[in-house]
């Protein structure tokens, strides 16, 4: 069960490559099944992964926005991400609007239990106010065509581009809060040298709880 709920937030797989390659193994387990073992252990795994990763201090924030579609119908991904891309909190939202910005801002500032002193973000008018009224701080609007945020979409991008969208906001928002800190925690997918296997082999067991990582 937890290998699959690992190969499901690390790659970007479908639960019926998930049943092929357990076939492979040995093990034959429906599709089905590792669709409800995802979201049983999802959480529980991804509340495990913000422990172990911790809060993470950063006087400045880069927000900005990504889509995912549910019931055929695009949803705002709120992201906020330090200023090297690494994820400080997530939230999805049915709109776009001053009032969502202003719910996640307080959520952010719950989860990290610290205001930053800077917010950047697009043009967009809906981040103005929520950041000097919420936080406290000041606003800054990103010029350069790359942004850190931008940067950090490309991985929640990759994952959903092998996605059919989600049934339901309900599972819509567990992925994307589960998947954001699961990935986080591990890493990035480009392991490429032995001491970065090394380290992910390492964070794999202490999260998952294997005696050896595969």
């Amino acid at each position: 069960m937890k290998l699959c709920v690992l190969w499901y937030f690390r790659y970007p797989l479908s639960y019926r490559n998930l049943a092929e390659m357990m076939s492979i193994r040995g093990i034959e387990v429906s599709h089905q099944s590792i669709y409800r073992w995802v979201g049983k252990l999802g959480k529980e795994f991804g509340q495990k992964a913000r422990n172990l990763h911790g809060k993470k201090r950063t006087v400045s924030w880069y927000v900005d926005e990504t889509y995912v579609k549910v019931k055929g119908q695009w949803k705002y991904l709120y992201r906020a991400v330090d200023r090297n891309g690494e994820v400080l909190d997530v939230m999805l939202s049915a709109h776009r609007s001053k009032k969502a910005v202003k719910r996640f801002f307080k959520q952010t500032m719950k989860q990290l239990g610290v205001k930053p002193k800077r917010v950047y973000t697009d043009k967009n008018s809906a981040d103005i106010e929520p950041t000097k009224e919420v936080l406290g701080a000041k606003h800054g609007i990103l010029h350069i065509t790359v942004t850190p945020v931008e940067r950090s979409h490309v991985p929640i991008k990759r994952r959903y581009s092998v996605m059919r969208g989600f049934g339901t906001f309900r599972r819509a928002f567990q992925f994307t809060w589960n998947w954001e800190a699961i990935y986080g925690y591990v890493g990035n997918l480009n392991a490429s040298t032995h001491r970065e296997r090394e380290e992910f082999c390492q964070k794999v067991k202490w999260l998952f709880g294997f005696e050896k990582a595969f």
